[in-house]
């Protein structure tokens, strides 16, 4: 289950400068375009098809992904491959610094707390706060508790990296990705491909979170703060 929890977690997901120059760019010019590129998430919606790698099979399922601030809610909808539906209906909210995951078709909450919640909901002040470094071509935020951030060459966010998972953000469109991807281990866990990206206004209401009666309850933690090696491609 908790390695489940991490690559839900991680698509949640969803992030001092000096004046040295990094090709035509100093890292405060770099820092800023960074900054302006995460903007979309301060407030948005995505919507599309999860496709899901869980106990050998391949699970398809529509997700609806909203986010406001440090607040984030997941729905994950029913339905799989030949309509056989193994996929069970799951909701996900992510809150001060716990994820609460339930399943009503097993009635189970999974209850995560998370040490510390920014490294997952907050990139944008992340990058605002850590110094950005160029790492063969690439820019990359200066490791915050054990958590990496990888820039592409135009700004935008390519990879978070923590511990053995790995988020790749691609297929990008107006500074937009339109395709996200976790890997355990070098092993792909779920892709969102994102068929929509919207920016409403939203009321904190959509984020409440009521524990239902006669559930299984399980509760963990998630330490984020271990320092890791940045997993090279091979």
């Amino acid at each position: 289950m908790n390695k489940y929890i991490i690559g839900i977690l991680s698509l949640i997901a969803l992030l001092g400068c000096s004046s040295v120059k990094s090709g035509k760019y100093n890292t405060f010019e770099i820092q800023n375009k960074i900054i302006e590129n995460l903007s979309y998430l301060k407030e948005c919606k995505a919507e599309g098809l999860a496709n899901i790698n869980y106990n050998g099979f391949e699970i398809k399922t529509n997700f609806l992904l909203r986010k406001k601030d440090l607040k984030v809610r997941i729905d994950v909808f029913s339905g799989g491959i030949l309509g056989l539906s193994p996929a069970p209906k799951a909701q996900i909210i992510l809150q001060n610094n716990f994820v609460n995951v339930f399943i009503p078709d097993q009635k189970r909450l999974t209850i995560t707390r998370l040490i510390p919640v920014d490294s997952l909901v907050n990139v944008q002040g992340i990058a605002g706060s850590y110094d950005v470094v160029e790492n063969f071509g690439y820019y990359m935020i200066s490791p915050f508790n054990g958590v990496y951030y990888i820039f592409d060459k135009k700004f935008h966010l390519e990879v978070i990296q923590i511990r053995e998972i790995r988020i790749q953000f691609s297929k990008y469109k107006k500074n937009l990705p339109y395709q996200i991807t976790v890997l355990q281990n070098k092993i792909e866990i779920i892709t969102l491909e994102i068929d929509k990206w919207d920016f409403p206004n939203y009321s904190d209401s959509i984020f409440d979170f009521e524990v239902p009666a006669n559930v299984q309850i399980e509760a963990n933690e998630i330490d984020l703060t271990i320092p890791i090696e940045i997993i090279e491609d091979e």
